[in-house]
């Protein structure tokens, strides 16, 4: 059987006669994505998940043990015509579905074989740990019985009453960190990292990364799903708890997924608002710098990386839901790496990765806007690590310039040269590389780039390089050079002071009137005599506060 209008694939004889079936523990969910349908093959023994368009289950659905797969691709064919899949599209298909061992078939060695040069699932966590240094996963508990404990605990939080009191807490907590913003500010500083309250932070930390993952996985369970695995995620060699949820893939209301991935922003800014309450209202000390943690780490945490969709956490999967663009970040991978070889190596019969109308503006947005923010925040990581700890810094910075830079393009090189689908553009594609390596090359060379930077500051010393006096006075003579370092206790700088001089001068004649009045006034008057005494106690007494004054306009260090 032939059809001259589809293309022949080079690997088709390998399968065409191969009768797969689909394991008797998968099962199908339907799923509605800007109109158009979907299908996501569930595998319960490994809870893993595969989505596949109509057209692709229109095949997958046929594979029934009894039929080959050219058969059940020409069924296809006769059903769906125009948007028929190819050969290399089928070959695809029974590759990814080999790769999580859902078929059960008796492949013969040649297919076999076949199949496992495109497998890699089997690996990919731990080349995904290798790739990212910053991101280690180790599973550690099954919490499904757990959480069915206490989920008739939990499930009044999923009412219209708490949804009231979460934005009452939150909007109120908001107009109040307006309003108080100068004394948060003030808050910030070095203290925030010193040893004490290190430690207070990272159990803080804890706290709400594990209230923040326990709430995706109580939505979950509100919504029939089950939660199989929890364990630690080692960010930036930080623990930080995570549990799995993706079996909120397989409910079909997109607001139903939405809510699970939005539950551990929610519980965060919750708890950031009652901290921010306690922060306001007790006193100076461990409770209020514990108050002041919980506030960073609900907020600021929740912005810069949770409810940022441009990072693959929480955010990243509402935006996706929202928009209904199924794995957002990969596909505007390849819609990029379409227009590079449709416009700039000439590939002209290159499919671009579109599958709905009004996809391709936020292909295009995100993914030149996702690969900066990420760019972004992986230099100030590396920055503060090599500010912090110089070894760590440096071999992170260098980790980093191999994976995100050295290692695409290696793979993007050995595309360009290896590729059968590049047989009739690899020249040009080989002249269009080279010619934007040398241009990049001769912009970073010949545009000059300055070696310094003008910024307006304000120099301002630490307590320690700070100078008091203790009282008033003229400067008479700096006693040590600029520059000249000093130890405790060195003559600085003498002051004088006249008018206290003159004070000095006019207390102490003061008190030898006194004195010679009050031995006169000894022998014959008694009661002014003691009232003399008295007198120049006084006088006696401010005197030697003056003096200590004067001793004070001598600084030292």
């Amino acid at each position: 059987m032939t059809n001259p209008k589809l293309s022949q694939s080079p690997h088709w004889s390998r399968v065409a006669r191969l009768r797969p079936q689909l394991r008797e523990h998968v099962r199908t969910y339907p799923q509605e994505y800007r109109g158009e349908r979907w299908y996501v093959l569930w595998d319960q023994s490994s809870r893993r998940h595969l989505r596949f368009s109509a057209t692709a289950y229109a095949f997958i659905a046929r594979l029934d043990g009894k039929i080959s797969v050219e058969e059940a691709w020409y069924k296809c064919i006769a059903g769906l015509k125009e948007v028929a899949l190819t050969q290399d599209e089928v070959l695809l298909i029974l590759t990814q579905l080999f790769a999580v061992d859902v078929l059960r078939s008796d492949l013969p060695l040649e297919a076999t074989h076949f199949f496992q040069r495109y497998q890699r699932d089997k690996n990919i966590k731990r080349r995904n740990a290798f790739m990212n240094p910053l991101a280690i996963r180790i599973p550690m508990l099954d919490p499904n019985a757990i959480l069915n404990r206490f989920m008739p605990w939990v499930r009044p939080v999923f009412s219209k009453p708490s949804v009231f009191i979460w934005f009452l807490v939150v909007g109120l907590a908001a107009m109040m960190a307006m309003l108080k913003f100068p004394a948060i500010d003030a808050s910030f500083n070095s203290e925030i990292f010193s040893p004490s309250n290190i430690l207070s932070m990272i159990a803080v930390f804890i706290f709400i990364k594990t209230a923040h993952e326990f709430a995706h996985a109580f939505t979950v369970k509100m919504w029939g799903g089950d939660v199989h695995e929890m364990g630690i995620t080692f960010l930036v060699f930080a623990p930080i708890p995570y549990v799995d949820a993706s079996a909120a893939w397989l409910f079909q209301d997109k607001y139903k997924r939405m809510l699970v991935g939005a539950a551990g922003i929610v519980t965060e800014l919750f708890i950031a608002s009652l901290a921010l309450f306690v922060w306001l209202l007790v006193e100076p000390g461990l409770v209020k710098d514990a108050a002041f943690n919980a506030m960073l780490v609900g907020s600021i945490s929740t912005v810069v990386f949770n409810g940022n969709p441009l990072l693959r956490f929480d955010g990243y999967y509402v935006l996706q839901d929202w928009i209904e663009i199924p794995n957002l970040y990969t596909r505007s991978g390849r819609y990029y790496l379409y227009l590079i070889r449709r416009y700039l190596f000439g590939v002209v019969d290159e499919t671009p990765p579109v599958t709905a109308e009004g996809e391709t503006p936020w292909l295009v947005v995100y993914g030149i806007g996702a690969f900066f923010y990420r760019l972004f925040i992986l230099t100030v990581i590396v920055m503060f690590l090599a500010d912090e700890y110089l070894f760590i810094g440096v071999a992170l910075a260098s980790w980093a310039v191999a994976m995100q830079i050295i290692v695409p393009l290696a793979r993007a090189l050995r595309f360009m040269f290896t590729s059968p689908s590049m047989d009739e553009h690899r020249s040009r594609a080989a002249v269009v590389t080279a010619s934007l390596l040398v241009s990049m090359s001769l912009f970073l060379v010949m545009v000059p780039i300055s070696l310094t930077t003008r910024v307006e500051g304000v120099v301002w010393v630490s307590d320690q390089a700070q100078l008091y006096t203790g009282t008033e006075g003229f400067v008479e003579e700096v006693l040590v050079k600029s520059g000249q370092h000093v130890q405790v206790g060195t003559p600085i700088i003498r002051m004088r002071a006249p008018e206290l001089e003159a004070e000095i001068a006019k207390l102490e004649a003061l008190l030898r009137e006194l004195e010679a009045r009050g031995a006169a006034e000894y022998l014959k008057h008694k009661v002014k005599s003691k009232i003399t005494a008295e007198e120049k106690y006084t006088v006696n007494v401010e005197l030697v506060l003056l003096k200590g004054r004067q001793a004070a306009l001598d600084i030292t260090s």
